[in-house]
């Protein structure tokens, strides 16, 4: 739901972008055709360029507004993922109540608003098509095949819709008839098809109104070109213009339909008597370029080009000690178990030092090899001083965690929290977490996390976590608002046929449905080239 409210904002800020201009600048020229073609290309370019995605070198003004605006709205609408756990007394912890009320508020309006606008729309279709259905069918020459003239019982006043031109009572069905020009250009202009597109933006689009003053004026634009190709037919111009004003008491069109009786009468008999304009007048519309480049620009995806691999391996070979690959790979030593065989590194990697030569944290864990022996006898027993039980009430503070390269923007945008590395023995999935308040608690089972393959059912279980024992993450981060932490889980080599596979898992988004009930193509989740976003 929030990435659809997002692509619904983008499409109202760019058509409001892009006709902004319009009615200072060309309403009032008499190129018709270009108007027209103008007010197309605001309606297609508003709808398409949302999802036009560029990367940048670095992020321009209006984008990192964007990026604001996104996050906003994503950390309005989330709901799926759980929120800190609030520890209370004889309670072991409960997720906070995420924001669920003033979301389903606001999308329960939007939903209620276009569906009306759409039932009504449809409605309108309805009540042409019975009339077209209930209508008398007409021979009448001189009419381009394909075209269908049909007389309506009852109907208000004449109207064309597609390749159909209802006519009322008092219109006569013969060549040459200004009513049936008007409308016969209509059909051959293909306005019907303009208006459809126009009317569904404006009925998803129910809450701006621009989107109305647009639907307006392209209806405007139609009068006026069937307006020009009845006088260029041969109709007397005043004869026309009486003819309008008799036509314009006291009736009403079917708002689905082209009609003669569409528009303001004033608009169509000045734009009839005003002087052509200046061909150099259609340059007027060369505003439509910067402010696409802007729309792009704002919807473009900063990045810079260097491997944050190649920085992590800098970073680590200048303090080895305190980098956070280093702090794990010294907890796993320690609290590797005796006999324990060290996995070999992968292709193009380091191999890791031996125990006895391993750095060892500050706060690590002395190896079970350091040791001194100790006798299995009962008076050793006796005189061994008591081992305090582990504590695990509380989650631990930790400082070693992975952050993730990559932005709480970029996280929310994506569609999934995780990507997948295949080996030969294992598969890692990279499991992300967004840090969103100052203190938070990251509980991770482990247990309950599985691959599944969505064609076959088959599950992959997690073996374990890289750097965590007993499969279990219980961590208290502070101070690591707005980042990203990831987490390396293992689970068994995947097989060659597997095509479309899913991370199932307690703290999967509630709101991405489709994706947990079809799943992600493999291709798709593999792990990509690193990028550092600003």
């Amino acid at each position: 739901m929030a990435a659809f409210l997002i692509h619904m904002l983008k499409w109202a800020l760019t058509l409001t972008l892009l006709y902004s201009l319009y009615g200072l600048l060309l309403r009032k020229e008499t190129f018709h055709s270009f108007n027209r073609t103008v007010l197309c290309a605001i309606l297609l370019l508003s709808f398409t360029l949302p999802f036009c995605r560029i990367e940048t070198g670095r992020a321009t003004p209006v984008s990192r507004h964007m990026a604001r605006m996104e996050t906003a709205v994503h950390g309005f609408m989330d709901t799926g993922e759980p929120r800190p756990m609030r520890h209370t007394a004889g309670n072991e912890g409960t997720p906070e109540a995420a924001f669920s009320f003033w979301p389903r508020l606001s999308a329960g309006i939007y939903a209620a608003g276009a569906a009306g606008c759409l039932a009504g729309y449809l409605f309108s279709l309805g009540m042409l098509a019975r009339t077209i259905r209930q209508g008398k069918r007409l021979q009448v020459a001189g009419v381009p095949s394909g075209i269908r003239i049909v007389r309506g019982k009852s109907l208000p006043a004449s109207c064309s819709w597609m390749n159909w031109v209802l006519l009322d009572a008092s219109t006569a069905a013969r060549r040459g008839h200004p009513v049936l020009e008007h409308e016969l250009a209509h059909v051959r202009m293909k306005h019907s098809w303009d208006m459809l597109f126009c009317e569904l933006t404006a009925r998803m689009l129910w809450f701006l109104p621009f989107a109305w003053m647009l639907r307006k004026d392209l209806r405007d634009v139609h009068e006026f070109q069937a307006d020009r190709a009845v006088l260029r037919a041969g109709v007397e111009e005043e004869t026309y213009q009486h003819l309008l004003i008799r036509h314009a008491a006291g009736r009403r069109a079917l708002p689905a339909a082209n009609s003669f009786d569409h528009s303001s009468v004033k608009k169509r008999l000045v734009m009839m008597c005003r002087r052509p304009s200046a061909r150099t007048a259609a340059l007027k519309a060369v505003y439509l370029l910067p402010l696409v480049l802007i729309a792009i620009t704002s919807f473009a995806r900063p990045a810079m080009v260097r491997d944050i691999r190649q920085v992590l391996e800098r970073e680590e070979s200048a303090a080895p000690l305190i980098s956070p690959k280093a702090l794990l790979e010294s907890v796993a030593v320690a609290t590797r178990a005796p006999g324990t065989k060290t996995p070999a590194p992968a292709a193009g990697e380091k191999a890791p030092l031996p125990p006895e030569e391993t750095p060892q944290a500050a706060d690590s864990l002395p190896a079970a090899a350091d040791l001194p022996p100790v006798k299995d006898t009962a008076a050793a027993k006796a005189a061994a001083p008591p081992v305090p039980a582990p504590k695990t009430e509380k989650p631990q503070e930790t400082c070693h965690v992975t952050l993730a390269p990559i932005t709480p923007e970029e996280f929310w945008r994506m569609d999934r929290n995780f990507w997948i590395v295949q080996g030969d023995e294992e598969t890692y999935v990279t499991y992300l977490w967004c840090v969103r308040e100052k203190e938070e608690h990251i509980g991770i089972d482990g247990n309950r996390f599985y691959l599944l393959d969505m064609d076959s059912g088959d599950r992959y279980m997690c073996r374990r976590i890289e750097g965590y024992p007993d499969k279990k993450v219980d961590l208290k981060l502070q101070n690591l608002q707005r980042t990203v932490v990831e987490f390396t889980l293992v689970f068994p080599p995947l097989e060659e046929s597997l095509k479309r596979i899913q991370l199932v898992h307690p703290q999967a988004r509630s709101q991405m449905k489709f994706k947990k009930k079809h799943g992600y193509k493999l291709k798709e989740v593999l792990k990509q080239k690193y990028k550092v976003i600003q």
